[in-house]
């Protein structure tokens, strides 16, 4: 099968005419002041992810005088772009979504003609042995970056059309379970997010019973009550069972912190929680590093749907967790990155270490762990505004005393617990899940795209059946 494949460099198809790249405007063509809040956004370094485009709020965009006086720059499904400046390894394929969508500066896309499939070579261009070219042949040390001249070296195989659309069969089935996993993830930690902030913040189970009760309900709730009659009186309104309604009061009682549920406490989110602190272990030291310890740092946060971090870019060893100041993170532990870029966080989703950078949070009861990661959620903007330091943004211990929060009675906290416990263990699953699916179709990417692997043969034939 591979024996036979040609290799060429990416540079003989754009000689051939089978292949166009192009490099996003520099500033003599667009200006910034061109960019707008509407229209369609401008894909740059920051949105292109591992094979993905992901826009963020403060994405730019351009309206349709930009994208007509400049069609050149207008993205196409099928095109591959590449992150030109930072994270140059990084590219994504084009797909319907993106379809007409701006090339920004710190792009260079590649657009094939109908002789080759676009997938596969996006798969090519993700390829470990691709990436690890592109860190090898990029110019520049502080800021690497890429350019036309570079892409066009890039040595490639060109199979058949038949096998490159064949190959890429069989890997979009790994990307579409994976992308499956992570909607659901996004659904189920949604569904905890939502009951936490019903219980927890709007105390809607607490205004119910104040309804059904036909007690008074403080004014400041009065938008709440309304909602909650609208919610009460739809046709597909399910309520609590009455065991976990009975958990909770049926009045108000005013306190420093305004209107809270009667007989519930108060305090510092400090009283709540127990803080443990991280370290780094000498990087001087070999015997400290590549173990089986994962090791956390920032850059290792989950996304907020993804909840647990399962896994870290670096390891310690045994000497490294002994002889250093970090500590084993039990279970269910919640981090947050508390210096630099604050605020972000995971629940541990096995046994790791981390930096200095971070705090480990335990819930004082040792028990809620669901309900201390979702509580600190809900004060991530506080801890953020409280923060200190001159050159970093910094959460102290002292931080988390700025935080006052009512402090539910233990057996509410159960109830949380014993629903959301059951929707973070499936997020968890899933992850696991996708790592592996992850794994995999890293192992046969290189082998399929080289021609090493045949498509029939019983290692990919046991592949599918895991994602089919």
């Amino acid at each position: 099968m591979g024996s036979s494949w040609k290799k060429i460099v990416l540079g003989d198809l754009l000689t051939s005419g089978d292949a166009l790249l192009q490099t996003g405007p520099f500033g003599t063509a667009l200006k910034a002041e061109e960019y707008t809040e509407t229209g369609v956004p401008l894909i740059s370094v920051r949105e292109i992810r591992e094979g993905v485009i992901e826009i963020e709020s403060k994405t730019p965009r351009v309206d349709s005088t930009v994208t007509q006086r400049l069609p050149k720059f207008v993205l196409k499904s099928g095109d591959i772009i590449f992150a030109r400046k930072g994270g140059i390894e990084r590219n994504a394929l084009i797909t319907e979504r993106e379809h007409g969508w701006f090339v920004g500066s710190d792009g260079i896309y590649l657009r094939l003609s109908d002789k080759y499939c676009s997938e596969y070579y996006s798969y090519v261009m993700r390829s470990p042995k691709v990436k690890k070219w592109l860190l090898k042949n990029c110019e520049g040390t502080t800021m690497p970056s890429l350019n036309q001249k570079i892409l066009s070296r890039i040595p490639i195989f060109e199979p058949p059309l038949i096998e490159q659309r064949k190959v890429a069969k069989v890997l979009r089935a790994f990307d579409k379970k994976i992308s499956l996993n992570n909607q659901i993830n996004q659904t189920l930690e949604q569904m905890a997010q939502t009951l936490f902030k019903s219980w927890f913040v709007d105390f809607d189970p607490v205004i119910d019973n104040a309804l059904d009760a036909g007690y008074p309900i403080p004014e400041v709730f009065e938008t709440r009550v309304e909602c909650r009659k609208a919610v009460r009186e739809s046709a597909d309104f399910k309520p609590l069972p009455d065991d976990v309604r009975e958990l909770f009061p049926s009045e108000f009682e005013e306190s420093e912190l305004g209107w809270v549920p009667k007989g519930w406490g108060k305090g510092s989110l400090a009283e709540q929680v127990t803080l443990i602190g991280g370290g780094t272990p000498k990087r001087s030291n070999e015997e400290f590093w590549g173990g089986q310890i994962p090791w956390f740092s920032v850059k290792d946060a989950p996304s907020s749907s993804d909840v647990f971090v399962i896994d870290t870019d670096e390891k310690i060893t045994e000497l490294g967790l002994n002889g250093s100041s970090t500590k084993l993170l039990p279970l269910g532990t919640t981090i947050i990155s508390a210096r630099g870029t604050v605020g972000k966080l995971a629940l541990v989703g096995c046994e790791m270490a981390m930096n200095q950078s971070c705090y480990g949070v335990q819930p004082k009861d040792q028990k809620s762990f669901s309900f201390n990661y979702f509580n600190l959620k809900h004060a991530i903007k506080t801890l953020q505004q409280n923060t200190h330091g001159a050159v970093f943004d910094t959460i102290t211990k002292n931080t988390f005393d700025t935080v006052e929060a009512v402090i539910p009675p233990q057996i509410v906290l159960d109830a949380f617990e014993s629903y959301s416990t059951v929707w973070l263990e499936k997020i968890k699953s899933n992850l696991t899940t996708s790592a592996s699916l992850t794994k995999l179709r890293e192992t046969l990417l290189p082998k399929l795209i080289s021609g090493e692997l045949r498509l029939d043969s019983p290692e990919v034939e046991q592949a599918k059946a895991l994602v089919e």
